[in-house]
């Protein structure tokens, strides 16, 4: 009785609605036509049609409905749509040429990398594919037209590949014969030529690096690397962005970094696939300098307009030290604020639209992104001094003897002058979200680290300047200027520099102990 039961509602699923569905279309355009016409007739012709209207919008719905079941052609007849697409796939060879179609058969025994050959696209396309489809999915949205192609080739070059961590290889056309293996190892594959029968790729896995015969953009890598088997590519620029990726990184994630191997310690580049500095063509350099009396904006492709100019830095300088999206509610009220009156909207567009300008476009596009549908704005292409000094420091915090010193003394030199010491109006977000803490209290750490060290190797022209650029950073600093003014000079050593007070330590009361040897350091 179950079975029966069962047997009746997919025959009333299937078939029954089908036959209903098949009704429906015939007969509901006639009655539409007909009613249409003598509609005029009628006391309410307006409220007439305009269901007539509702009833041909349900009848294009019910249309697209079967088209996209013959698309999928899923086979399945537990719905009244499903069967009627498949009644119609199974009309629709009849109804096409009358000529017998030609009938292939293939030997049992048959190899079937030729088949695969045949039938399946080269591996560029399939890498091209696969990069489109993770861009599509990076940015929300989907493609039906990239949705139906079948990608489990790509398993089998990643098998290919394996064995080791980076290199050149020509990748045969039958390798699609390989099983396909869904494995965890992650490698980055980057297309070079296609030829009959092969395909040359370069590869490389995280902690090795990608070689490239000639030089690429950071934009061209972003749109011709793919993540192997199944892998998402984040790319970074410079050692904060990596640092920010490999922490927001999820399990199938693999990140490539784009700038200057060199730059990154050696536990950065194990987590990481770097690309060489000599094939990365760099960008035009834009850089925004605050570590001065008066921030200033350099490289720009345009000048900005007079009447807003202050405005324009002081967004640049906002954007370029967050250095993440921000709100247009956040950039009036606290950015471009002027005596206690948030800056209107058309202010917040015109400077906008002013900072766009003249700050130009890269291989990404404009520098300034255009704002989003949430109202956030965001930067990118600008160096930022500020940025570069604390991610000089950090690095000398994880680093030792002359690398370390050299990290240091690179920090201290982006110091030209006292910051905002010239500054009149604006820029009160730059002390109360305490950047300029921040700046002081690196730079207190980078002058008392460097004036030590120096002064165990009896460089004190080197301790006197650092201390000199930590006091610049914070001039009421009393520990910088005990130190300073402790620090030996030149008339208290004798002729052979004997001097006791050579050996006198400077009085920073061990806040910081660096015993470095300083053999190729010099200011």
């Amino acid at each position: 009785m179950d079975a029966r039961t069962r047997a009746l509602k997919r025959f009333a699923a299937g078939p029954l609605q089908g036959v209903g569905l098949v009704a429906y279309f015939v007969a509901l355009p006639i009655l539409i036509v007909t009613r249409w016409r003598s509609a005029t007739g009628n006391g309410h012709p307006l409220v007439l049609r305009t269901l007539l209207v509702v009833l041909a919008l349900f009848w294009v719905a019910f249309l697209i409905n079967v088209v996209r079941a013959i698309r999928h052609r899923d086979g399945r007849t537990d719905s009244g749509v499903a069967w009627l697409a498949g009644a119609l796939m199974s009309v629709l060879p009849f109804l096409g040429s009358h000529h017998a179609p030609a009938v292939t058969t293939t030997a049992p025994h048959a190899s079937s990398t030729a088949t695969l050959q045949s039938t399946a696209p080269g591996l560029g396309v399939l890498l091209m594919t696969k990069r489109r489809r993770d861009t599509l999915r990076t940015d929300g949205s989907d493609d039906l037209a990239l949705a139906d192609v079948d990608l489990s080739p790509l398993h089998a070059v990643h098998h290919f590949l394996n064995g080791a961590t980076a290199g050149v290889a020509i990748v045969p056309d039958d390798v699609f014969a390989l099983p396909t293996l869904d494995e965890d190892d992650p490698v980055v594959v980057l297309s070079m030529s296609e030829q009959p029968g092969s395909t040359t790729v370069a590869f490389a896995r995280p902690g090795a690096t990608l070689p490239l015969p000639s030089p690429l953009s950071a934009n061209q890598l972003r749109q011709q690397l793919v993540g192997l088997p199944d892998v998402r590519i984040v790319f970074a620029d410079d050692e904060h962005g990596l640092l920010r990726a490999l922490a927001t990184r999820g399990r199938r994630t693999t990140v490539v970094f784009t700038g200057d191997p060199q730059s990154i310690d050696d536990e950065l580049r194990a987590l990481c696939v770097c690309v060489s500095a000599d094939a990365v063509t760099p960008p035009p350099v834009v850089a925004l300098s605050m570590l001065r009396s008066v921030p200033q904006v350099l490289g720009i492709a345009q000048p900005f307009v007079p009447s807003l100019r202050r405005r324009c830095v002081e967004m640049i300088a906002y954007l370029s030290v967050h250095h993440e999206p921000v709100s247009g509610e956040r950039l009036r009220t606290r950015v471009l604020v002027n005596a206690d009156v948030d800056a209107s909207k058309a202010t917040l567009a015109n400077t906008a639209t002013a900072v766009r300008r003249s700050l130009g476009s890269d291989d990404e596009g404009t520098r300034l992104h255009p704002v989003s549908g949430a109202g956030l704005y965001e930067l990118h292409g600008v160096d930022c001094d500020i940025r570069r000094f604390h991610t000089l420091i950090a690095r000398a915090r994880r680093s030792q003897g002359d690398a370390a010193l050299d990290a240091i003394a690179a920090a201290l030199q982006l110091i030209q002058s006292e910051p905002l010491a010239g500054v009149t109006k604006g820029y009160e977000w730059f002390f109360l979200e305490g950047h300029l803490a921040a700046l002081q209290r690196d730079g207190e750490w980078a002058a008392l680290a460097l004036a030590q060290a120096a002064t165990d190797y009896g460089d004190f022209d080197t301790a006197f300047w650092a201390l000199r650029q930590g006091i610049t950073l914070d001039p009421g600093n009393d520990v910088l200027r005990d130190a300073l003014y402790a620090t030996p000079r030149l008339r208290e050593f004798g002729r052979d520099g004997a001097s006791r007070a050579q050996h006198e330590p400077i009085s920073a009361r061990g806040a910081v102990s660096m015993s470095w040897a300083l053999a190729r350091f010099g200011h």
